[in-house]
């Protein structure tokens, strides 16, 4: 899903969110801005969460 999103379609932000020192999947999260300007492009496959 992550790579077909980044090579396929416009959005903002694009992370694969992690978890813990074991970096534990969480969740992947997306962004679009529609209407508040420019989407940024930026993808992070290891976007550490803090808890």
């Amino acid at each position: 899903m992550y790579d077909f999103i980044r090579l396929n379609l416009p959005f903002d932000q694009l992370l694969i969110e992690v978890r813990g020192q074991q970096k534990v999947i969480h969740c992947l999260h997306i962004s679009y801005k529609s209407d508040r300007g420019e989407n940024r492009g930026m993808a992070r496959m290891e976007y550490n969460i803090i808890k």
